[in-house]
């Protein structure tokens, strides 16, 4: 058997949940070399091309073994990334046999090969990709933010910092650093004026600690706004809160037409008004949510989603992992089986680019984990070689299109 017989084999042993951290380790070392990825891609072909499975209908056995895949992988790969929490074990063999008729034998070298060229980026093996040395390329967000105070008053936060700190009358960074002061007059001494809202451009992420404690991590494009010592925020956007315990005071957080009460609970909220609904995920504790004024509240339990349609009024609740809604403030992408139209988006909020998408362009289904942290050019490397699709960046403008043939 030849080397690469030996490699394909490697694969094939990951996905079997039978490989010993030597020869993983000569995985990641085969995987990182640039002259095989024509082969990598052959095997690639070869493997999707038997089958794809339904997605929409897949065995719960099947999320949890895509989970262990996840964790597996970013265990063995140092700190790049995050590791994503572990999930329920069960039966590898029985497990395995599900996954194999359900999905047609098709093997998750996306995930193996496009976290390996990524690994590569942000420090592997110290041997660039080609892709992040491009003239014509865009780096990834990182910590932007603006500060508004009252009527008034604009701030540019320090891109060097990563959170803002609301102590008494004054806004400190981390390092205990002043920022400006809030005190305007004796009517207000000893509080916080009308209003501050941080805001994040497209690009950009920051956390704030509010009054009470509550942490706030506040993703791309979006801001948030509260009032003095009051505990209730106004959200535009996305954003995940760790809120302080208080039994007598709750934390409210009003989006679109949205009302979100709890005690003291971690929870994330989408409301991009772009996208027409209120995602909220909870992750510990429990929230009350009214869908809007006059509706019957439902409250959450952890592991539980809930989806407001802005345009009807639909409210649902299902359940969820919620790592795949939460692990963007870890740095991290995690496509949960999501098609490419629903992972566009978040690029663009990232990378503060815009896509131009064919009309014809069919659902093509991804899965898998990359860091948020790599260039734009390797997160389009990855797309491309897991899709029928091709980008072209030109500016700030990505445009997409079918490929005529496989590369």
């Amino acid at each position: 058997m030849d080397r690469r017989e030996d490699i394909h084999q490697l694969l094939v042993r990951y996905i079997n949940n039978d490989i010993s951290e030597e020869a993983f380790q000569m995985l990641l070392q085969y995987l990182s070399m640039e002259e095989h990825e024509a082969q990598l891609k052959e095997w690639i072909r070869n493997e999707m091309h038997r089958g794809e499975p339904d997605h929409d209908n897949l065995p719960e056995e099947l999320q949890q073994l895509f989970g262990r895949l996840d964790q597996k992988l970013f265990e063995r790969i140092d700190n790049t990334v995050k590791v994503v929490p572990e999930v329920k074990q069960v039966s590898k063999r029985r497990t395995y046999r599900r996954w194999m008729a359900a999905a047609g034998g098709v093997l998750i070298v996306v995930l193996v090969t496009g976290l390996a060229m990524l690994y590569k980026h942000v420090g592997g093996w110290g041997k660039s990709h080609p892709a992040a040395s491009k003239t014509n390329d865009i780096s990834p967000g990182g910590n932007r933010a603006f500060l508004a105070i009252g009527n008034g008053k604009r701030l540019e936060l320090d891109s060097n910092q990563s959170a803002v700190l609301v102590q008494g009358t004054a806004l400190r960074y981390e390092d205990g650093s002043l920022i400006t002061s809030l005190e305007t007059g004796s009517d207000t001494a000893g509080q916080v004026p009308e209003s501050v809202v941080l805001s994040t451009p497209p690009g950009g992420q920051y956390r704030i600690s509010l009054p009470d404690g509550t942490n706030v991590w506040v993703n791309a494009a979006s801001s948030i706004r509260f009032t003095g010592a009051k505990r209730t925020v106004e959200l535009n956007g996305e954003a995940y809160f760790e809120v302080a315990k208080n039994p007598d005071m709750p934390f409210v957080v009003q989006s679109g037409k949205q009302e979100l009460a709890v005690l003291g609970t971690r929870f994330n909220v989408s409301a991009y008004p772009e996208d027409k609904k209120v995602v909220t995920t909870l992750v510990e504790g429990s929230v009350k949510i009214t869908p809007e004024p006059g509706r019957e509240p439902r409250m959450l339990v952890p592991g539980q989603q809930s989806v407001l349609n802005l345009n009807g009024g639909d409210f649902s609740v299902r359940k969820v992992d919620v790592n795949y809604y939460t692990s963007w403030k870890d740095g991290l992408f995690v496509f949960n089986r999501l098609p490419v139209q629903a992972i566009l988006p978040q690029i663009e909020r990232w990378y503060n680019v815009q896509f131009k998408c064919p009309a014809s362009m069919g659902r093509v289904l991804m899965w898998g984990t990359v860091s948020r942290n790599v260039m734009l050019s390797e997160i389009l490397e990855v797309l491309t070689l897991n899709t029928d699709l091709k980008f072209s960046l030109q500016g700030k403008t990505v445009l997409v299109s079918q490929k005529t043939q496989m590369n």
